[in-house]
């Protein structure tokens, strides 16, 4: 299998991943395998995101599932939620796709809500088209694998996407791909509508860097004057960061949130559905779910 050679995009950072064990006499290091650069990325996140689709197909097999279940409702609660809302929504884009498990998150949803009089009963992934921008190529082949009876679509790069798509979901992948607010601005107008948890820098766009990549803050203002629809910040300013060493924003005045960009009805009908529902109008209020203008937070 190629590895795709963008994967540092002309950076010099270093991604490493050791299997290692202490000794029990001297507390020594001993390292037993050791992966770096897009090996150790691909290697990690197959297994991670292959153990998730084993876990979460055995929750479809059983007969109660509760929304505690759904994994990842930050993505696959609030993506159903405005599909199941929104039945004009066909086609599904996911920057970073992975495996593609957001159709297993998605049918945990569905399953989890079926109960509920407001969900259509109909719903089913197998009628939705997936697209995908993956860099991994061994992930991208996974995700056709592992899902041979949905439509999916997957592309090498954002550069190298050149449709259009009905629902956009991004989990912070986009500030590693673009570089500036027009490149990032350009690419969310090929989609009605989306679900984005990106990094917003409250001044100037600025870089960072994570898992030896560069890491883009977009400032908020540039990207907010430029859209084609207001963008919505629904929830959250802070993600969680590197479990050691290193502040990302670099103590700049950032928000880490999840935002909504699209027709407001779209995201009107979410927000009617889930609050028709006890148990997500619980969540919503747990974490704060209050749509706002993104512009206010400047």
């Amino acid at each position: 299998m190629v590895i795709n050679s963008e994967y540092y995009n002309g950076g010099r950072g270093k991604t490493i991943l050791d299997l290692y064990s202490l000794s029990s006499d001297r507390n020594e290091k001993v390292i037993h395998r050791s992966l770096s650069d897009a090996d150790a990325y691909d290697h990690w996140h197959l297994a991670v995101h292959t153990a998730e689709i084993i876990k979460w197909r055995l929750l479809l097999k059983k007969e109660l599932v509760s929304l505690d279940d759904v994994p990842r409702k930050d993505k696959h609660l609030w993506a159903f939620l405005v599909l199941a809302s929104n039945r004009d929504l066909r086609s599904v884009l996911e920057i970073g796709s992975s495996l593609m498990e957001v159709i297993e998150g998605l049918d945990v949803a569905a399953l989890a809500l079926r109960d509920s009089p407001h969900i259509p009963q109909d719903f089913d992934s197998h009628e939705i088209t997936f697209q995908g921008i993956e860099i991994s190529d061994i992930l991208a082949y996974g995700s056709q694998v592992l899902h041979p009876q949905h439509a999916i679509e997957i592309h090498s790069s954002a550069s190298s996407y050149e449709s259009n798509s009905d629902l956009l979901l991004d989990r912070s992948v986009t500030n590693y791909a673009f570089d500036d607010p027009d490149h990032l601005v350009a690419f969310l107008r090929r989609s009605r509508c989306g679900l984005i948890n990106t990094f917003f820098s409250l001044g100037d766009t600025f870089y960072s860097e994570r898992l030896g990549k560069r890491l883009t803050y977009f400032s908020l203002s540039d990207v907010a004057s430029r859209m084609d629809s207001e963008l919505i910040h629904l929830y959250g300013t802070r993600a969680p960061g590197p479990i050691s060493g290193q502040d990302l924003s670099g103590g700049r005045r950032v928000i880490e949130g999840f935002f909504y960009f699209g027709p407001e009805t779209y995201l009107n009908n979410l927000v009617k559905l889930g609050e028709s529902i006890p148990d997500v109008l619980a969540y919503m209020k747990l974490i704060g779910f209050r749509p706002n203008l993104a512009r206010d937070l400047i």
